[in-house]
């Protein structure tokens, strides 16, 4: 049986191993199960956990269809809905205990003002302001996400609130969390 520092030393060890630059990102879904053993390999890491209306997080999963062998919490909004509540949970324990090291800006405040919201990220990792930032459809580096659609447009506030066209068929995922007091107020 592995211990906590076995696990710790195993991720660190995997990373450095397949990453040659001091940063990197990785957006894996289930990541917020493993930001323990992540804080604990990286100890000088800034963890960064964009948040969203759940509502747009819902609907984003639910039309990309992944495959139900491997996210079988994606099949259904109800499944979804309690996927979301056990990942907000968690975050909000790893809030509390990595503190400033976790940066939670909201893809709201991103899209609707990009510049304060990417200095703040950039600074509070120790990187300089760069104006590509806010161009990053120029970007011609390969992009290996489901978002590659997304990586290669413009900043916008576009998808901002699209979750209200699908709204009523939203509502078995929206009830659930409105439930557990995760939805903001309209």
């Amino acid at each position: 049986r592995q211990t906590f520092s076995d696990i710790v030393a195993e991720l660190a060890n995997d990373l450095d191993a397949s990453v040659d630059t001091p940063r990197m990102v990785d957006k894996f879904l289930g990541n917020f199960r493993q930001l323990g053993a992540i804080g604990a390999a990286f100890p000088k890491a800034i963890l960064i956990n964009p948040r969203r209306d759940p509502r747009s997080i819902a609907l984003s999963i639910y039309q990309n269809r992944f495959d139900p062998k491997t996210f079988r919490w994606a099949t259904t909004l109800e499944d979804i809905a309690d996927y979301y509540i056990e990942y907000d949970r968690h975050m909000a324990h790893w809030a509390s205990i990595f503190g400033a090291r976790l940066l939670q800006p909201t893809y709201e405040a991103l899209v609707s003002d990009p510049e304060p919201t990417i200095r703040g990220l950039l600074e509070a990792c120790g990187l300089e302001w760069d104006s590509a930032c806010l161009s990053p459809e120029r970007v011609k580096r390969r992009v290996d996400t489901l978002s590659i659609g997304q990586v290669r447009k413009s900043i916008h506030a576009g998808s901002r609130e699209r979750w209200r066209v699908f709204e009523d068929e939203l509502e078995p995922f929206a009830r659930r969390v409105r439930d557990a007091g995760l939805l903001p107020e309209d």
